[in-house]
């Protein structure tokens, strides 16, 4: 399904102010199967409101306000206009205003008072750790939802504005599958029989190499032409899908070494300590599954911690195959974790323009140290997600690989 995005702001227009809720709202709809087919900015005046409500032909239109109640409330009663409907003031509204208001020890004024007037018929989408809210209203063929531009606001108003798609929506169901390695050209190319298949829409969300493939598909479809659909997928992309829920790709391992109650010791050199952060992200609790990490810029660093042989210090470099093995040997040994995660390469913290680097990493168990080299390119973020990401995505086909060589075994 498609949608229309327009953002009712003269201030974006002007080059004042930005777009801070676009891609996040393009994410969840996604996951819903649902794309923005045009999106457009406008200025807020009701002749150039009601032209571009003549002319779009999607059956969801999304309207972006302001992160201001006084501009909010005037589009609100130029949208009630255009739909020949009256505005009220709403009571759930009024009580997460309060509640708001309340938690923060602040007076509601009179203009935040304003966020509770709404068109009537509405569907409400608030909540009490916000200033801002938002509606869902059906006017003839279409249904329109009015968000604030406000990032953190719509943080806190994604649960309610979830329910409301979630209605919208009720006759779909959605499978998601992340992958990692293939980009979003080639993977098309693998599924161009599939994306023919009328009874499935096929989406995909891409962040560099992670790319997120949503399959929407019609509740009454029959079961066995699902399943059939969905393993000739899994079967084209298996080398590529770490998991088959909305999860990141570090949540994923974070609950894999959970689940089999593994320890895991991640030394990083060109990751820049991106890979421990965004684990201990995962959970209050993920801190427990990890031995140690640490961060080394050179041989010297390393030195202080393990007793590294002279052929490893003769190198003087990190950027070596057998100084990584013999590294990531030692370390894993000192810690006696289960498993070691080792990245080294010649990423540092000044990088800004677009690079090219060489980066090994290291990952193994008792059973076995693989050391995988990598060229990585783009800007320093580009990279440094590339890196982590990529080191993840072999400890999890390390961690499956001896789940089932455990299950042959048994």
């Amino acid at each position: 399904m498609n949608a229309t995005y327009i953002n009712i702001n003269t201030n974006i227009l002007n080059g004042k102010d930005n777009d801070n809720v676009y891609n996040s709202i393009s994410k969840m709809l996604l996951l819903k199967g649902i794309t923005f087919s045009s999106t457009h900015t406008i200025p807020g005046r009701y002749e150039a409101i009601k032209e571009i409500l003549d002319n779009v032909s999607e059956k969801l239109v999304f309207i972006i306000g302001d992160a201001n109640s006084a501009r909010n409330n005037a589009l609100k009663l130029m949208l009630a206009k255009y739909i020949r409907t009256l505005t009220y003031k709403d009571k759930t509204i009024e009580s997460c205003l309060i509640k708001y208001s309340n938690n923060l020890g602040v007076e509601l004024t009179n203009e935040i008072e304003l966020e509770s007037i709404v068109p009537v018929g509405s569907s409400i989408i608030t909540s009490e750790y916000s200033e801002f809210s938002g509606f869902g209203i059906k006017s003839e063929d279409k249904y329109y939802i009015f968000l604030p531009n406000d990032y953190i606001s719509f943080c806190y108003l994604s649960d309610s504005f979830e329910q409301i798609l979630s209605t919208l929506f009720s006759g779909y169901k959605i499978n998601v599958i992340k992958t990692f390695g293939i980009n979003e050209r080639d993977l098309y190319y693998l599924l161009k029989d599939q994306l023919q298949n009328k009874d499935f829409l096929i989406v995909t969300y891409a962040n560099n190499l992670d790319t997120t493939i949503v399959i929407r598909y019609q509740s009454t479809l029959n079961d066995d032409n699902v399943m059939d659909f969905l393993s000739i997928i899994y079967t084209k992309l298996s080398k590529y899908i770490y998991t088959d829920e909305d999860l990141s790709i570090y949540n994923v391992v974070y609950g894999l070494l959970k689940l089999y109650k593994k320890k895991l010791t991640i030394i990083e050199s060109s990751s820049l300590g991106l890979i421990t952060n965004e684990f201990l992200k995962c959970d209050q609790n993920a801190h427990k599954v990890l031995s140690v990490s640490n961060y080394f810029s050179s041989i010297n660093n390393i030195n202080k911690f393990i007793n590294i042989n002279d052929y490893v210090l003769s190198q003087n470099t990190l950027i070596n195959v057998e100084s990584a093995y013999e590294i990531a040997a030692e370390m894993l040994a000192k810690t006696k974790s289960d498993y070691i995660v080792y990245t080294c390469g010649e990423v540092n913290y000044s990088m800004s323009n677009v690079n090219t680097i060489k980066c090994l990493i290291v990952v193994g168990d008792n059973d076995g140290i693989h050391v995988y080299k990598n060229n990585f390119s783009g800007n320093r973020d580009d990279i440094l997600n590339n890196i982590s990401k990529s080191a993840m995505f072999y400890l999890i086909k390390k961690i499956k690989q001896n789940d089932l060589l455990n299950q042959n075994i048994n």
